[in-house]
């Protein structure tokens, strides 16, 4: 059984969301990972660039969760 780690180095806020952005040859070449705050982190693979885009809310602050009642 083998495992694997993979360390980003963000500053972002809990980063739920990661996934692997690829070329039209289907290669990755990149690791996207968004924030609670929406904030989106563009990571190369064989490159070194690292991009912060910032929030894609209209707000910093994440929305606030519903209950459910009404």
């Amino acid at each position: 059984m083998y495992s694997c780690r993979i360390v980003i180095p963000l500053d972002g806020d809990n980063v739920p969301s990661v996934d692997f952005a690829s070329g039209k040859d289907g290669e990755a070449h990149a690791i996207l990972a968004v924030d609670i705050r929406g904030t989106l982190y563009i990571l190369g693979l064989w490159d070194t660039y690292q991009h912060r885009i910032p929030s894609i809310y209209k707000t910093a602050e994440p929305a606030p969760l519903r209950s459910g009642r009404t």
